[in-house]
């Protein structure tokens, strides 16, 4: 039976969810509204004019998947246009193909979903990496002593890890980044780069899981980004309001975002 004390129990002693109904667990967690009307209007559309080129970017062979991979960055670029110019969208959306290839609207609505929750701060900074979000790892970092260079943090990050784990690895992780508030995401992230061997595998999985929780618990009543989770709405997909900042402001926040890491 699903409910969130059976989940958290199950995450607590397993530190993820059977293979076999992570499915319907990831829907129940994210409580998909399944606006299948609203999510027709942009499917149905031809492929977005402004990622045209990107099958001919994509570092995989033309395929089944790679179409299915472009389909759904068309549809989310119809809802958010400002998508097209995320360079990490592609790393996002990887992951969960294969988990939903016959389910094109949980797809949707998955990615969609985890934009609103886990990559809104990332939105501001297109289409750079998101200075803010490594530049505070890094500072976790620095704090425990060790280091979260930009170029070991983004490929984690933009990915949900599957760039830098085993397929397996990589879902167990995701489980635990859905299973808890948005937040929790950085602490993993942290874990990672704290290991020796910058390789996530079936080996060290538990290992980086139960190190990120323990900083996270740690650090739990003094952490001021304690944003919770918010569901998409039933009905309609939410605006994202993105403000654009000017090229000096963004020079600025960078400049400031520098200094206090150091």
């Amino acid at each position: 039976i699903l409910n969130r004390q059976s989940l958290t129990d199950l995450m607590s002693q397993q530190m993820c969810y059977p293979i076999q109904h992570r499915i319907v667990v990831w829907r129940y967690l994210l409580q998909l509204p399944m606006n299948e009307e609203q999510y027709i209007n942009y499917a149905s559309q031809p492929l977005h004019e402004d990622i045209r080129t990107l099958p001919n970017r994509l570092p995989i062979r033309f395929s089944n998947v790679s179409h299915r991979l472009v389909r759904v960055i068309s549809a989310l670029t119809y809802w958010h246009p400002p998508l097209a110019e995320c360079d990490w969208l592609p790393s996002l959306v990887f992951p969960f193909l294969k988990m939903f290839e016959r389910d094109s609207l949980t797809l949707f609505e998955v990615l969609a979903t985890i934009i609103c929750n886990w990559c809104v701060e990332w939105l501001h900074f297109t289409p750079n990496p998101p200075i803010t979000v490594i530049s505070r790892i890094e500072h976790m970092a620095k704090q425990r002593g060790y280091h979260a260079p930009q170029e070991v943090v983004w490929p984690a990050l933009r990915s949900f890890f599957s760039e830098v784990s085993t397929t397996e690895a990589c879902l167990m992780l995701i489980d635990n980044i859905l299973s808890a508030k948005p937040n929790y995401l950085d602490y993993l992230i942290l874990s990672y780069c704290m290991r020796p061997n910058r390789r996530i595998d079936e080996l060290n999985v538990h290992a980086i899981i139960q190190k990120a929780r323990q900083m996270y618990e740690k650090d739990a009543m003094n952490n001021p980004n304690q944003g919770g989770f918010t569901p998409l709405p039933k009905g309609f997909y939410p605006v994202l309001n993105i403000v654009r900042k000017s090229a000096n402001w963004k020079q600025k926040e960078l400049e400031r975002i520098r200094l206090e890491a150091e």
